[in-house]
């Protein structure tokens, strides 16, 4: 499993800040209200403007959390997993929320970001888990790559099937 990079350091916003990320959650950046772009380039520093579509919304999940929350942080197809086999009541509702998610293409509507966020949700309702937001934010910007590598390896997770090594990684990127 790959390892993420910080991007954005949310500990730079006060209250008010995280409170507008927090509002923000489901949104494009392009609908985003000016508190939050404000606390968005705050807790980023200089963002490349072609990253800024899938750090923002990832972002803005993070912000869901408090630093008083104890949580373990892992992939989101891990999360998922764990959610899943915790057997919470719903299980068969929630399998196939997540099936609808992972059918979902990326699109500038913001309807994949809307699904994204009601799981995230739920995880946080349900589980002790946090989602590594920063390879979210990867995940997102790949979402609609060739061959749909992205929710491949997501299955994978969930299923428990043996992940991708860094070479089949590398074949499936010259796809």
């Amino acid at each position: 499993m790959r390892m993420s990079e910080s991007k954005w350091d949310l500990a730079k916003l006060d209250a008010g800040e995280l409170s507008a990320l927090r509002r923000s959650a489901g949104t494009m950046v392009e609908g985003a209200s000016m508190d939050a772009l404000r606390a968005f380039y705050k807790a980023c520093g200089y963002c490349d403007p072609k990253r800024e579509a899938y750090w923002f919304p990832a972002m803005c999940m993070d912000a869901l959390w408090r630093d008083t929350d104890v949580v373990k942080v892992k992939s989101m197809a891990e999360c998922l997993r764990a959610m899943l086999a915790q057997g919470a009541s719903g299980t068969a509702s929630i399998r196939h929320r997540i099936d609808m998610l992972l059918e979902t293409p990326g699109d500038r509507a913001g309807f994949l970001l809307g699904k994204m966020v009601n799981q995230v949700k739920l995880l946080k309702s349900k589980t002790d888990l946090k989602p590594d937001f920063q390879m979210l934010a990867d995940d997102l910007r790949r979402w609609n790559d060739a061959g749909h590598r992205v929710q491949r390896e997501w299955l994978r997770i969930l299923y428990n099937a043996k992940p991708m090594t860094t070479e089949e990684e590398d074949a499936n990127n010259d796809d």
